[in-house]
Order: C-alpha cells, then structure tokens, then sequence
C-alpha cells in the first residue's frame, strides 16, 4: 500500500536518544563503555541476514573518539589483507551518520561473545558487555546512550563504583596459555607495521569455549592521560571513585609515553612494556597494579622505579618467568624484548618445561619452570636507532657538575629554612646529585637505580608546620611566614645557566632532554620550545608555566607554600596575576582552591610599563616555584624566540632564584641572537657555554654498529660512507641510515640476527641518483616528495598549526578540502562539510596520519596531540608549504579560520596567526567586520601583556580591513585601532602615518 501524503518519514541510518537504527541489523540501547578516558559507546544486535550476534562502536563525529574509531576501521583494514585476521575481531559495517541523524562514526563488528579474562581482573578493568559471569555485570541505570564531548567526559567520567572484587588468581598453565597467544597478536600487528599504544587488560579478548585470543580495540581512550610529562587535566579532575582506575590506566603507559624521559619515539617496544605490565598484573592478581602512589608519583615510579619481581610477590611464579617480564619492563627500550618472536619463544619454552614437569614422576620440590637462558631467540627484526648518545660523554659530565651545584645548593637553603642541619634534608629525600650518580641515571645500557619511596613527596622536604598547626589563615601573611619565606642561606641566591649551541641537528635538545629523567626524580622539571611566530603572546613560556603547576597541583603542601609566598612576594602586584591565566589556566584553579577570585587588571599604563609589569609577575611566578621545589627550566631554541620574549628570558637570567636554566641556541645565521644572550649576562659571572661540534667517526662508528647489532669493523665500509655523507650531525647521520633501510639497501638477515648491508648498492644508487648531501635542508624535502601522496598532504596541512597540533583539526581539514569542490558554497558551515565527507575520504586523513607516524616524521602525544619528531622535519614540509601558489596558502589559511570561528571561546590569537597568511580573501568576506574584532582584540590582549611587537602585527592586519568609509561607520573603534597604533610606534621610536 502506497505511503499516505504528509505522513513523516524516518531514516533508517540514525542514532538517537541511544537507539542505533541500521538496515539489516537490530540493536539494543547502547551504553558507554566504562573505560578511563572514553568516549566510545556500545551497543549489542544482531544481524538480520544470518542472526549472528554483532557488536557496534559509537562515537561522536570530528571528536578524539571518532579519530579511535576511525583508526581501528584502518589498522583492521591492514589487518584484513595481510591474512593474520584471527588476531582481531571482523569489521562488517565503516558507517558515518551525519549531524541530522546522530552526528557520529558507527563501527559494526562481529561479536566476540563473553570475555574469560573477567574471571581473573575486577570489572571495572573489562568491558562490561563482555564479562565472564553476567551477574558480575553492574547496573546500567546511570547510562543514558547520549554521546558527550571530552569536556564532559573529563568532568564526569568514572561515576560507577570502582570498588575491586574477591577474584581468582589465574594459574600458570592458563597464565602461560594467554600470555603465549597474546603475544602472537601483538606480533603478527607489529609485523604488519602497526603499533598498538593502549595495550592493557581491556585490550584483549579470551573467549571461554576456543581458548582464542583476539584484540578488541586499538585505543579507546579519547583523553590523554599525561600532557607533557604532568598530569593532564581528566587525571587532576578524577572524582574520588574514578581515581583507582585513573591510576590503573597510567600503570599501563611505558616511560616512553611519558613525555618525562629524552626520547618520545614510540615504536614495538612500547607495547611490549604494556604487555609486561599486564602480565606482572595477572600473574600476582585481584588487580594489583606495580606501582602505587599518586598521579605524578606514578608518572615518576614508571621512568624511575622497577617493580617488585613478580615471584617476591607469588611465591609460586618460577624465577625464570619473573625475568622475562622483568625484561619485558627494562625501562630503556633497547634493554626490552626486541622482538614478539623472542618474547614468544620463551613462553613456549616455559609451557613446555612446564608441561615436562607436571608428567614427570620425579617428586623434584625445585620449581616447576627451570631456569634457561632467557632471549636467546630474540630477534632485532624491527629496525630502530639506538637511544644511547654516543661521543658526548664531556658535556654530559660538564651538565652532571652543574646539575649536582644547583641540587646542593637548594639543599642547604632547604636545610637553613627549616633549622636543621643538612643530614636532616637528606634523611627527607632532598640529597644532592652526584656526578657519578648523574651518569649513571642517563647510561641506556642499563636500568635506573632504585630510589626510595619517599623521594617521591619529598623531592623537597615539607614544612614542619601543618595546617591544623598553623595559628593564622595559610594566605595571611603573617610575618613568621614572610620571615620563612624570605630566610636565606649565606650566599645571595642566583640562576645558575647552561647555554648549549651548535648547528642543526647536532643534538643539543637530545643533550638537555638527557637529563630530564634524573632531574625529574627530585624536583619540577619546564620546558619552552619557542617557535620563530609564536600566535600567543608569550606562548612557549606560559605553556611551560602550565605544565610545572600542574606537576605542582599533586603536592598539597607544596601548593599551599607556593600561594603563600607568591602572595607575600608580590604584594599588591597579585592583582595582574589574572594576566597569566590565558596561557597557563592552571593558576587560575590554583588560586580559586585558596578561595582567590581575581579579574583582569583595567588600569592604563603606557608600553615600557606594561612590558615591565608582566615581566615582573613572570619572574615573580617562577623565582617562587624555584623556592618551593627543586626546579629547571629548559629553554629551547632561543633563536627563535620574539624581542619580547627575550626580554622576558633576560628578566629570569639575572633573577635572583635558585632556578637552573637550559637553553639550545642555533648558531650560524643566528649570531645577533646568540651576541644577545651573551649581554644578558653582562652584570653577572657567565653561564656555561657548551659549543657542541661534529661528532667523531668513532662516535658515529658506535652508531652504525649498534643499530645494525654487528661489531664495529664488520661495518666500517658502512661507517665512512655515513660519516662522509653526515660530516658528523647526528640527525643526518639517523637519516641517513634510516633511508638506507627503507632503499632495501640494509636488511635483516635472520638466520645472523643482524642487519646486513649492500655497499656496491649504496654506492651505486648515490652515484646514478645524485645524492643530496643529508645536510642540506632540500634533502628531506626530496624525502618527503617521495612519501604517499596522503602522507605529504597531511605533513602540508600539520605543518600550519605549528609544532604541535590536534590530530582532529588536521584531519578535518584535510578531509574537508577532499570533499569539497566548490568554495562558494555555504563556506561558513563547517557542519556541512563535514556532513559531505565520504568513507573513503574519511579515512585518507587517518592513513595519511599513519604513515607520517611510521616514516618518522611526526610522533603522537598522548591521544589527540602530535608533534614534529625533529625540528628539521617541520622544517622540509614548511618549505613545501611556502612553495605552494601563495592563493593555495591564502585559502587553506581560510578554512582553518572557519573551523577556529566555531570553536567556543574562540582562539583569538590563533585566528590573528591565520588571518596574516589570507587577509586579501578576507576584504570581501561576510565574516570581514567579525575578523577585525578578533584582530583589534588579540592587539589588545598582546599590548596588555607587554608583547608590543605582536600587538603590532595584528593591529596592522586589523588595519588592513578597514573599510574605505571607516571613520563614518564606526569612529569609536577606528580611533581606538589607530590611536593603539599611534602609542606603540612612539614606544618603539618609529613615526608612520596611521591614519
């Protein structure tokens, strides 16, 4: 029968109010998925054609979720066609429902049925769907189906009862079983070049009636758990019933994810760390974790403690079985399982000694698993550089002394300030570095030291006075606090600097970043990365005042002193402190916990007091830090900083604290601004100076034999070829070995485990092809031309952001500009756009993302950031970038304006930073009148904070968009636009005609 006229009709394909609704299939109400971080909703069905039991993955569109699913939809791809399939589950249905109709990314699989691993871990650590006993299953009741944002999801995740259960232990013959097999799972992923990421206990499936092991997600957690190395914000706003699981989640992450130790590099290893953790986990049961403690205790316990040995713990886990995991979690990734293969054969050595055992007749008490040699079938099959720094042992040791003079120093004013005695500063954790300690810490042939628990809190010691003891209000200060505060010891304080310069790619930040970890263990550890155009005024410094509070926000007491002095410190001056919220909204929080509710200061000062009114408050700020904890401060690439931030830099060179500062400076072209540096030490002793040069061929001797796991004279021929074409730089060196490998011309020989090499080839090729020297910039450039086509898209669209980027923001550029022909059209509603995206090109951003990951070009941090894996990376895909036709850039520019206009608050100065690259494309928009708003108000926000040569640029391009008839259409704002103009030419002495 025909359909009535006026009767409404439906869309089969939608998803609302938790009802999926999709041809051929039937779902029940979804739910969310109770994991730390996750935005993923899940929904049970079945399907219609055969009435098999199916599982969908729900997440919101343009959304860190959706980039978790749209992942998956491609590592299964992958999967799928390299025939190792088993491993995971089958993907039926890649669906994207548009806005109208739900506004999220849908993915279909096959059901995996009730998971036996619920049997041996709580429940909160499995997937509730998939539990072993339905009646272990908690009440959905709270779960509404609706899709939340990360806001939300940070605010409010982890309502349910993370309380554990009574649970088995799991036995060794099942231990083994599982482990063996999820070891072949995460093989056969690596085989294929895919790395894991998020590998822990949810991960993984054990269906009860096969035995069969599959991987059930491939990073489900939208939300990243650690940002820079401090707690990120879903870990400092956990609820109290969530922070069990918080804790759980960061026990999984290796130390390379950290973002606390000298490399970010995250490759096979990585997931063979989290693999350890899981089996440490269920071999001593009822979810114990290997480390306890606080968020950033636990961040400082991955990359600075090794766990208790699993058979000190079980007393029936063979010590055999405890070194394999012990290995599993060294924490340099060179001292790992190199390999799942060898990991692999020595569970199955273990289940065969075990097996042995239990038939024999023999009534042996020994252990059931004897000893072997364990790793012998280890293979170096994955290739991967060193992390070792090979010929920099003298400014390694020339750092060690300087890092060992400020800890020494901050210990005896610590011991001053409480009155006691120096053996009582170190009875609290407090001690000095050691030179002999310093070098050990960063050897990455072996394991950190242990270190007690207590470093941990008390990295410095806490002040003998309680609140509950304290007579006054911790904020009155009353003059026995300001006699504390200001109680020093002999010697007037100052900065101690490391200034470290060389060419690009030499290694300087790799020598700083070498120190991080040992640092870390005893105090606060910042770090400014400054861009040549930063968009926010004073943007690398106050990200990096952001990270350093939030390591500070886990240590109550210390928190507590911070506010205390820096209130005392600043006096009336606390009023501007609201200038700094912008860029480091932590402070904001931190003073709101004290009961501080300050607004932005309105006063008008002319430029010269502005400037040294901000740079007072950031001095103010950080010389108190310095004073709370043990504190350094690196700051990296000066030549790229702003006059601005120069200044600023200058102000907390000569302060007067107890702050060790690091900073890498470019030589070559960048002499004024290393002659710069050099006068901001005019009226005090002079930092040290570390000029590095070309590393030696025995250096680069090391290099080669390491990475190819050979002794040095079988690679010599190798060796000179690298050092001739490097002329000593280490990243042209990295380079250089690595496209060799991806030539063919170095290859795994297995039956040796080493790397072999053809030399013939190499010189062949470079002969016939002409080699760029690796040197020369245009070499990667030449290197990222002969990336996939997705790859250098992706680099392009990256390379805008700047240096760190949203994997989100990327990707929906670039995806945007595929289904897009037509400028014209409605090219405000970036809803629509994304609407129009296909599956197809949905996924062209994430393989482009992918293999920009696994050539090395970029590194993801945490789960919605990347960043540049090397300066000169970014680099080669800038100059690709300002080749391309300059209306190219002015409209790309473009459409990354009308995705920041919608974002709530908008982000005026990143607008501004775009608005410069498409001003004449803006001279006939809709949206011209708004843009200058947005321009005159990042003017006004930069002048405020003293970044007056900023404030310049963006009041001129505000200027640029005037109207013709500007004084007759709005006076008010033209003479405030000008007269701003007008003060900050006279402040810098040069006399234009604004008008």
């Amino acid at each position: 029968m025909g359909r009535k006229l006026g009767q409404p009709t439906f869309p089969t394909l939608y998803f609302r109010d938790g009802i999926l609704s999709v041809p051929g299939y039937t779902f029940e109400s979804a739910h969310r998925w109770h994991d730390t971080g996750s935005l993923t909703l899940l929904a049970e069905g079945n399907s219609l054609k055969d009435g098999s039991d199916v599982l969908a993955k729900i997440a919101p569109l343009a959304t860190n979720g959706s980039q978790c699913l749209e992942k998956e939809a491609h590592v299964l791809g992958r999967i799928a066609k390299s025939n190792v399939h088993a491993t995971t589950l089958a993907l039926l249905e890649n669906l994207k429902i548009p806005r109208e109709h739900g506004d999220c990314v849908v993915l279909i699989l096959v059901h995996p049925g009730p998971n036996l691993l619920g049997r041996y871990l709580p429940p909160y650590k499995i997937n509730d769907l998939l539990l072993a006993e339905p009646s272990r299953i908690r009440s959905s009741a709270s779960m509404d189906g609706s899709i939340r944002t990360e806001d939300e999801m940070s605010m409010s995740e982890g309502t349910e009862n993370a309380e554990e259960e009574e649970t088995p232990i799991m036995d060794l013959a099942s231990f083994l079983e599982f482990a063996i097999h999820a070891t072949r799972c995460l093989g056969n992923l690596h085989r294929v070049g895919i790395i894991h990421r998020e590998v822990r206990a949810n991960a993984f499936h054990l269906n009860p009636h096969s035995g069969l092991v599959r991987l059930i997600h491939f990073g489900n957690r939208a939300i990243s758990l650690e940002n820079y190395g401090s707690p990120s914000s879903l870990v400092l706003r956990a609820l109290e019933d969530d922070k069990l699981k918080v804790k759980e989640a960061l026990c999984y992450l290796a130390p390379e994810q950290t973002g606390s130790i000298e490399t970010m590099t995250q490759d096979h290893r990585t997931d063979l760390y989290s693999l350890g953790i899981l089996f440490w986990t269920l071999l001593v049961g009822r979810g114990q974790m290997p480390f306890e403690g606080q968020p950033l205790e636990l961040l400082y316990a991955i990359v600075q403690k090794r766990p208790m040995p699993v058979h000190e713990v079980r007393r029936d886990v063979p010590q055999v079985l405890a070194m394999i995991i012990e290995k599993l979690l060294a924490k340099s990734p060179d001292a790992r399982y190199q390999s799942a293969h060898g990991l692999q054969k020595d569970l199955l050595e273990c289940q065969r000694r075990l097996l042995l055992a239990i038939s024999s007749t023999a009534t042996d008490s020994g252990e059931l698993i004897t000893q072997f040699e364990i790793a012998k079938e280890d293979r170096f099959m994955e290739f991967t550089l060193p992390l070792a720094m090979f010929g920099r042992e003298k400014e390694l040791e020339t750092i060690g002394n300087v890092i060992a003079k400020t800890s020494r120093s901050f210990s005896q004013y610590f011991s001053n300030y409480q009155g006691v005695g120096s053996s009582s500063a170190a009875s609290n954790g407090i001690g000095s570095f050691s030179v002999d300690d310093h070098n050990d810490a960063f050897s990455t042939s072996s394991d950190s030291p242990h270190i007690a628990p207590g470093d941990v809190l008390m990295a410095t010691p806490e002040l003998t006075m309680s609140p509950s003891r304290m007579s006054v209000s911790p904020l009155s200060g009353s003059s026995t606090l300001r006699r504390l505060a200001f109680r020093s010891d002999t010697k007037t304080p100052r900065t101690q600097a490391i200034l470290v310069v060389g060419p690009p790619g030499i290694g300087k930040s790799s020598l700083v970043l070498a120190n991080q970890a040992k640092w870390r263990s005893h105090g606060l550890w910042g770090q400014a990365k400054f861009q040549a155009e930063d968009s926010a005024p004073f943007a690398a410094l106050l990200s990096c005042l952001s990270s350093v509070l939030r390591q500070l926000m886990v240590f109550p007491t210390d928190l507590e002193r911070f506010v205390t002095r820096l209130r005392t410190r600043i006096g009336p001056q606390l009023q501007s402190v609201p200038l700094l919220y912008q860029g480091a909204p932590e402070l904001q929080d931190v003073f709101a916990n004290f009961g501080i509710f300050l607004e932005v200061p309105t006063e008008h000062l002319n430029p010269s007091e502005l400037r040294a009114r901000f740079q007072s408050l950031v001095e103010s700020v950080f010389s108190v830090i310095a004073e709370t904890r043990l504190f350094a401060l690196f700051l990296d690439d000066l030549h790229d900083a702003d006059e601005s931030s120069l200044d600023l830099v200058s102000t907390l060179m000569n302060s007067r604290s107890r702050m060790l500062i690091l900073g890498t400076i470019r030589s070559g072209h960048q002499i004024l601004t290393l002659e710069r540096v050099r006068m901001m030490f005019a009226n005090r002793s002079e930092p040290t100076w570390i000029f590095l040069e070309p590393l030696s061929y025995t250096a680069i001797s090391s290099l080669v034999s390491h990475t190819l796991h050979r002794i040095p004279e079988d690679v010599a021929p190798l060796t000179q070829y690298v050092y001739k074409a490097s002329s000593g730089n280490a990243f042209s060196a990295r380079s250089v070995l690595t496209t060799l490998q991806r030539q063919h011309h170095i290859l795994f020989d297995w039956g040796r485990n080493f790397w072999k090499y053809d030399m013939p080839a190499i010189e062949g090729d470079a002969y016939k092809q002409n080699t760029l020297d690796p040197t020369d910039p245009k070499y990667l450039t030449f290197r990222m031309r002969e990336l996939s086509e997705e790859a250098r898209k992706y680099l392009t669209w990256a390379v805008f952001f700047g240096e760190t980027f949203k994997i989100t923001e990327v990707a929906l550029m670039m995806d945007w500009e595929d289904s897009s022909d037509d400028e014209t059209d409605d090219i405000w509603n970036l809803h629509k756009a994304k609407n129009l995206l296909n599956i197809s090109n949905s996924r062209a951003s994430m393989r482009g993302l992918q293999l920009a990951l696994q050539e090395g070009w970029l590194v993801q941090r945490a789960r919605e950031m990347c960043t540049w894996t090397h300066d000169r990376y970014r680099q080669a895909a800038q100059a690709e970038a300002d080749a391309l036709p300059q209306m190219t850039i002015s409209k790309m520019s473009l459409r990354i304006i009308r995705m920041m206009l919608l974002e709530k608050p908008i982000d005026v100065y990143r607008v501004a930073e775009h608005a410069k690259r498409c001003l004449p494309l803006l001279q006939d928009n809709p949206k011209r009148e708004e843009l200058l708003n947005i321009l005159m108000e990042a003017g006004e926000s930069a002048w405020e904070r003293g970044a007056h040569e900023l404030a310049i640029r963006s009041f001129l391009n505000a200027r640029s968009l005037l109207r013709n008839d500007h004084w007759a259409y709005d006076s008010a704002r033209t003479f405030a636009l000008l007269s701003r103009l007008a003060e900050l030419f006279t402040w810098k002495g040069t006399f234009i005609v604004v008008i």
